[in-house]
């Protein structure tokens, strides 16, 4: 597949960006890229992934030329990690912008970092953080992953029932390189007001949510906890009714939605 180059030198997040066919894990190469010294807005994009990941270190299908595999190098200044820790939620409303913007159609976001379409995983977003050997932050790395045009046999009989693509709400998907140039319009955007567009982002993860009012499991001292998603607080984390009458904030780890 053929990319265009998609560098900008007018943008903090593309000024540089580095097409690769194919490669372990763009994420990966991010960080080896911050190593040797790359600028802050560097892009890498990959055709297909050898070694895609998601969270928890689980496997990320990266099917050739059919997704979109993006990461982002960022060297945030003075940030602390609770506000680094609000990254993803922040790059979920952009990828949903982008999406929207490039297809017209609706998203949601499972708390924390799927984006949704028609309540089946479209994208999965995971941020790493590398730090130097005295413990000081090098830098962040945000990576994202839509898929474009999978089938459902692409995806096989166990993940068609949890994901999709656009290809399979249109007649005509965005081309990774195009939704790649809408993508990183709106990372650019993030970057530039991270962290002081707080209240913005905050808002619209929260009217985009999928999970506010339903029912959640989530994982808890070896135990499966099932209460009820009340909304999104301040600080990103998702608010939980017990069965017990009490309240619970989580602020990292999965839930799932109960149907």
């Amino acid at each position: 597949m053929s990319f265009p180059d998609l560098s900008c030198p007018h943008r903090q997040v593309g000024r540089q960006v580095l097409f690769y066919p194919s490669i372990d894990s763009t994420n990966e190469e991010c960080r080896r890229l911050a190593q040797a010294g790359a600028q802050c807005g560097t892009v890498v994009i990959a055709g297909s992934q050898t070694s895609g990941r998601g969270r928890q270190g689980r496997a990320f299908q990266s099917l050739a030329d059919k997704g979109l595999y993006l990461s982002v190098l960022l060297r945030p200044q003075a940030a602390s990690m609770e506000l680094l820790s609000r990254l993803t939620p922040w790059a979920a409303v952009a990828v949903c912008r982008a999406l929207e913007g490039l297809t017209g159609l609706s998203f949601s976001i499972k708390w924390v970092n799927d984006v949704l379409l028609e309540g089946k995983k479209l994208c999965g977003i995971l941020t790493e953080l590398s730090f130097h050997g005295d413990g000081a932050l090098d830098c962040a790395v945000l990576g994202i992953g839509i898929n474009l045009t999978q089938t459902r046999e692409d995806f096989g009989p166990t993940l068609s029932a949890t994901a999709t693509s656009l290809g399979q709400h249109m007649a005509v998907p965005p081309t990774p390189a195009e939704m790649a140039g809408a993508l990183l319009t709106e990372l650019d955007r993030l970057w530039r007001d991270f962290p002081h567009a707080q209240e913005i982002y905050l808002e619209e993860y929260r009217r985009r949510s999928a999970v506010i009012g339903r029912a959640v499991r989530f994982p808890r001292e070896g135990q499966t906890i099932q209460g009820t998603a009340l909304g999104i607080n301040g600080d990103f984390s998702l608010q939980i009714s017990l069965p017990d009458g009490g309240e619970t904030a989580l602020s990292a780890g999965e839930i799932s939605v109960c149907l």
